[in-house]
């Protein structure tokens, strides 16, 4: 009887023994690998309430977390009027990145709102579209470093991708956007060899000026590091 209880024992403490990291399965899905070059990525859908997370950092502007087209996104209030700026994610250091969003806004008469994203925190470059003027423009700061021609189509959504990459003694900045019913562009719309910058350091940041009186929403947000 003894030798049969001690053997029970052993199965049943063989049977509770924890399953190897690799065999693993939460919920019929083995557990998501951290991706180390992931600064963030999110749809949103997955969000609950209007708030937005807690390590967000909105600078500026009313944002929150709402519905467009069917599906979450990041929504910044027509109120109040500010170039309005929110930063998520890992920061990044001294290394090259990459961003790209989906955004959608629209005019009202003769007015029309500003938007764009942002790497590198506030001291990094941001890509931006300014429809008053039909063009893009590759920011540091005030300063506008570069632009070129670009005819926004209000009302619809627009992907913008904004690149910045470490090379040698300078930086090479990069960026393109197009509507989503086109294809991505090949070449990028604006590239820009930055040789007067020591360091980048930041998060990847949503910005936007609501000119129009009406929402401007993000969705659909990844940024990463780019790997040496």
């Amino acid at each position: 009887m003894k030798i049969f209880q001690i053997g029970l024992c052993l199965v049943i403490a063989v049977a509770t023994l924890p399953l190897p990291a690799q065999d693993k399965e939460k919920d019929g899905e083995k557990e998501k690998e951290v991706d180390p070059n992931e600064l963030f990525k999110d749809n949103f859908d997955e969000l609950e309430g209007a708030d937005l997370p807690s390590d967000w950092l909105a600078l500026e502007g009313e944002w929150d977390i709402a519905e467009e087209d069917g599906s979450k996104v990041v929504q910044l209030s027509p109120n109040p009027l500010v170039e309005a700026s929110v930063q998520m994610g890992k920061s990044v250091r001294d290394e090259g990145a990459t961003a790209i969003v989906r955004v959608k806004a629209d005019r009202k008469r003769r007015n029309a709102p500003r938007f764009g994203i942002g790497l590198h925190g506030g001291n990094g470059f941001h890509f931006r579209v300014v429809p008053l003027r039909k063009q893009v423009e590759l920011k540091r700061g005030d300063d506008i470093v570069q632009s070129t021609e670009f005819e926004w189509r209000p009302g619809e959504w627009h992907f913008l991708k904004l690149t910045v990459v470490p090379a040698a003694d300078a930086w090479t900045v990069s960026a393109k956007i197009w509507a989503e019913s086109d294809d991505e562009p090949k070449d990028n719309q604006l590239e820009y060899i930055a040789t007067d910058i020591d360091r980048l350091s930041g998060k990847v940041s949503l910005l936007a000026t609501p000119y129009a009186g009406l929402p401007i929403y993000f969705d659909d947000l990844e940024a990463r590091k780019i790997e040496e």
